[in-house]
């Protein structure tokens, strides 16, 4: 679907949290765009699978039959939405670039719509007038054949960050260009390196498991797949000016 030149009829906003199980899914009159704030997902069709995880935008087409296997408990947000063109009836996720605005245009979108819930609703349409710009502009899908050749390699990443024998070398085995090329390639593609990329899902995910107040700074920085917790604590103020133990006490994450 040309996604800049888009004309929404109709839209419903929802907020879902999801078991670990396996169902199908009919076919249904409107399109859906979620993204995921957890979990691990994996959608199959037509011989072909896609895996949603934390971060991931996926797009399903009205009319699409497909089977969804939750691995672990999903929590997403997701638009229904139906438009005067649907030329498009393939499932795909959309690559989010390292900084993006996607999370909060999001949340913003589901806190109006819980406010007034009418299909109508002008600045409901208007925030995801500016979602969908924000992917035509600055996301990568899988038509761009860059982006193709590193595809499944930044899907098996996505899989597998959260390990901490997981490194950058593991993603050269997914492809058959040179790691020289691919490092150059993935900077073009996705604006910066794929160590930094790596890092960045990392600390993303190890924000979550902050927030939930279950676990050590030690326990995170191991599930959230790093070998050493002063190692992560130092990237993690790095990256975001507090130290782990002040991100989760300051109430910092709680600011939407």
């Amino acid at each position: 679907m040309k996604l800049d030149t888009i004309v929404v009829e109709s839209l419903h906003v929802i907020k879902t949290k999801s078991l670990p199980r396996n169902f199908d899914v009919a076919p249904r009159n409107h399109h859906s765009l979620s993204y995921r704030i957890k979990g691990d997902n994996t959608l199959y069709f037509e011989n072909t699978e896609i895996t949603s995880n934390a971060h991931t935008l996926t797009f399903v087409p009205m009319g699409k039959s497909y089977n969804h296997h939750i691995i672990t408990p999903s929590e997403q947000i997701v638009a229904h939405f139906t438009a005067k063109e649907n030329n498009d009836d393939r499932i795909e996720n959309f690559t989010l670039p390292l900084h993006h605005d996607m999370e909060y245009l999001f949340y913003s979108l589901y806190n109006q719509w819980e406010l007034g819930q009418k299909e109508n609703d002008l600045q409901c349409m208007s925030i995801f007038y500016n979602i969908l710009a924000l992917i035509a502009k600055t996301i990568v899908t899988s038509d761009n054949s860059k982006s193709k050749l590193l595809y499944d390699s930044v899907a098996y990443m996505h899989a597998h960050y959260r390990e901490i024998d997981f490194n950058i070398t593991k993603l050269y085995e997914q492809t058959y260009i040179t790691p020289a090329y691919y490092r150059r390639l993935f900077n073009e593609v996705y604006k910066c390196s794929p160590i930094k990329y790596l890092k960045n899902l990392r600390l993303n995910y190890a924000k979550q498991l902050l927030r939930s107040g279950y676990y050590t700074i030690t326990e995170v920085a191991e599930l959230s797949g790093f070998s050493a917790s002063t190692y992560f604590s130092y990237e993690f103020k790095k990256m975001t000016g507090y130290t782990p133990s002040e991100y989760q006490s300051s109430g910092r994450h709680n600011t939407r």
